[in-house]
């Protein structure tokens, strides 16, 4: 399992919150996002890599 971070966004842009996934690959990690998202923006990232900023405002894009 590999080890990943959702962030969620308050709405001045910081981070207002964290949650530590476990997930096997990039695809499980995001359908675990999904799962908990409340309608804030999120960022989910692999160490130091950004998977995929999602949500309120902010434009989905995933890196690669």
């Amino acid at each position: 399992m590999k080890d990943y971070r959702l962030y969620f966004v308050g709405p001045n842009g910081h981070f207002a919150r964290v949650e530590a996934l476990e997930a096997p690959d990039d695809d499980a990690a995001l359908a675990l996002a999904e799962a908990h998202s409340d309608g804030r923006a999120m960022e989910l990232w692999r160490r130091d890599r950004k998977v995929k900023t999602f949500g309120a405002g902010w434009p989905e894009q995933r890196n690669p």
